[in-house]
């Protein structure tokens, strides 16, 4: 059995993402696609974490994501 998330729960494991940045960023493909049932979306459990995990992981030195929220890139605003 599968445990799903709805956005609101993304959004407590992801405190820095607004809903809008959760689903912009399903639909970019750059975090994890949602399921689909009837007209509600739910993104698999297991994926979220590995994706959470995958970016903590990563995370010494160069390999930061810049695209994410609150990188060094989004933190300086381009200017020094």
């Amino acid at each position: 059995m599968h445990d799903f998330l709805t956005a609101k729960e993304v959004q407590a494991l992801i405190p820095c993402w607004s809903l809008p940045t959760i689903y912009r960023r399903s639909r970019a493909g750059t975090f994890v696609r949602p399921a689909k049932f009837g007209g509600r979306r739910a993104w698999p459990a297991d994926e979220v974490n590995a994706w959470i995990a995958e970016r903590c992981a990563n995370r010494s030195g160069d390999a930061t994501d810049k695209s994410a929220p609150g990188s060094e890139a989004g933190a300086r605003g381009g200017a020094e």
